[in-house]
């Protein structure tokens, strides 16, 4: 009878743990900080000619606060993921572009939160004016401004627990949409993009 009654009783924990539900993740994600700018301006000029340019430096600067708010604890990805907007000649703001990425991994106790600090890289755009001027009876004038470079457009957070989604929060809620999420779906290495263009090899002189 006792031998009857361990054999069930194996039986029983078994089923029990085949019954119990998997982990799930309860998670939030709050920001502060925001986009931080540096200018930074010149001006020449003479009898006959005058010009002036005025650079914006522009980075994010972010304090990100990860708080496991289920019971238990769990390993996270937190990745980033930032937007510029090119500039045409004449100012105008082109659509989002990704330029940056990056992630990490926490590690948090069932009701635990942490801080994680996150700056960007460097985008800068200029702004070019020039003006000259002629006396004497053909005398005329002309001016020209163009204005180059990028501005930041946005940022989009993502937190994962076991490749899935738990958490995210955005500068901008059209980012949370599921079409741009999707646009975000490919693996995340720790590589920042750099604009900067690959360098040529050297041309062999011709003998």
């Amino acid at each position: 009878m006792k031998t009857r009654w361990f054999v069930v009783g194996i039986v029983g924990l078994a089923l029990a743990a085949a019954a119990a539900p998997g982990k799930r993740y309860a998670a939030r994600i709050s920001v502060q900080g925001d986009l931080e700018k540096d200018r930074d301006s010149s001006k020449t000029e003479s009898a006959k000619s005058n010009s002036s340019s005025k650079t914006e430096t522009q980075y994010y600067d972010l304090k990100v606060t990860v708080a496991n708010t289920g019971k238990y604890d769990g390993t996270f990805d937190l990745e980033w993921y930032f937007f510029k907007r090119p500039l045409d000649a004449k100012g105008k703001k082109g659509d989002p572009v990704l330029c940056e990425k990056d992630k990490t991994s926490l590690t948090l106790g069932g009701m635990q939160r942490t801080e994680h600090l996150i700056t960007s890289g460097s985008l800068s755009w200029t702004e070019s004016k020039s003006s000259k001027s002629s006396s004497g009876k053909n005398s005329n004038s002309s001016a020209k401004k163009s204005i180059s470079g990028a501005v930041y457009g946005g940022y989009v957070l993502l937190l994962r627990a076991d490749g899935e989604i738990v958490a995210k929060n955005a500068s901008d809620r059209k980012f949370l949409s599921d079409e741009w999420i999707a646009m975000l779906q490919a693996p995340v290495k720790k590589t920042v993009a750099s604009n900067t263009a690959k360098k040529r090899k050297p041309r062999k002189k011709k003998k």
